[in-house]
């Protein structure tokens, strides 16, 4: 399960990260510099959501005991291959027009001075993927098996994720 938690979170890293990189390339392109700073303003914030609500999600779940537990527990990790298996599906009929559509929402926000638009454009983009991460995470770390190295492994899979996001906006 270790292994799990890192890919798992290396996955949702990356697909956050390129959806970042998208959004600000895009920015960038279209000479509208402010914009970059809304931009990592929405990001930043679903972070923050994300791992807020991982935190209180996983302690609601940790606090339960017995039979009540069991099927939370069975519940979150149902939830968590349900949402996984349709974002591959989702993924695989959608991902070819996923940055142009990102693209076009930007263009239409950057035209019309929305900013704080594209903050949110961002921010439901990104917390997606954090929500994703945070049900994937408690489904393989919480339960009378879990230790701490699910939780290790699924850091380590997000701060190589950072990595490949910053190498490839360098």
């Amino acid at each position: 399960c270790r292994m799990a938690g890192s890919v798992g979170m290396l996955r949702e890293g990356v697909e956050a990260a390129l959806i970042v990189a998208s959004l600000r390339a895009y920015v960038v392109r279209s000479q509208q510099l402010r914009g970059v700073r809304w931009v990592w303003s929405g990001t930043v914030a679903a972070v923050g959501v994300s791992l807020v609500a991982g935190v209180v999600i996983f302690r609601t779940i940790g606090s339960l005991e017995g039979r009540t537990e069991q099927i939370a527990e069975g519940a979150v990790a149902l939830a968590a291959v349900g949402l996984l298996t349709w974002m591959i599906f989702w993924m695989g009929s959608r991902a070819h027009l996923l940055k142009s559509h990102l693209e076009d929402e930007a263009g239409s926000l950057l035209a019309s001075g929305g900013m704080l638009g594209l903050a949110a454009v961002a921010f439901v983009a990104v917390l997606r993927e954090g929500l994703e991460s945070a049900l994937f995470m408690i489904s393989v770390a919480v339960g009378a098996d879990a230790q701490g190295a699910q939780f290790v492994g699924g850091l380590l899979g997000l701060i190589v994720a950072f990595g490949l996001g910053w190498v490839g906006r360098r």
